[in-house]
């Protein structure tokens, strides 16, 4: 999705004062080392200040981000002109041309037979972070797609067929 790969990697997280931060807390977790565990050179985190942070220590802008948290419009601001966002729900932008945005789906790789590859070749190789949040028979498919619904689920949910 950028031009060019990019040369660091700035990933924001959940806020430490919410429900979910208590969650992580008590169950053990680190969002911040789990995140720079995956590559993350820097940490902002998330919430209504999200890009006037990013601009204090990239005054010009990043290059570009991923906005996995659904910041949406809120995420704009911290990109320079001409830099590009990548939304995963399909938000499309705020209607100007000052940044690209570019909504990406899971269902568009259904049938990418070497995109696909390409992802199990890293995950086998130990360089793609995959994360579960659990199995399930899938006769509970139903329950999975729920609480994807309530947000906050970290990972995806395995069904188990026969």
């Amino acid at each position: 999705m950028l031009a060019e790969p990019p040369q660091r990697f700035v990933h924001r997280h959940r806020s430490e004062t919410g429900q979910a931060g208590q969650v992580e807390r008590a169950h053990g977790l680190n969002t911040e080392t789990f995140v720079r565990g995956c590559g993350a050179d820097e940490v902002v985190p998330r919430g209504d200040d999200f890009a006037a942070t990013v601009r204090h220590h990239h005054p010009g802008g990043v290059d570009g981000l991923v906005d996995a948290a659904v910041l949406e419009a809120a995420a704009l601001p911290a990109v320079k002109d001409g830099g590009t966002v990548v939304t995963v729900r399909g938000y499309q932008g705020d209607g100007t041309d000052r940044v690209r945005v570019a909504p990406i789906f899971a269902r568009d790789y259904v049938e990418a037979a070497a995109e696909l590859d390409r992802l199990a070749e890293l995950a086998g190789e130990g360089l793609l972070t995959i994360r579960v949040a659990g199995e399930l028979p899938a006769s509970r498919a139903a329950d999975a797609h729920r609480s994807l619904e309530r947000h906050g689920v970290r990972g995806r949910f395995v069904l188990r067929f026969g």
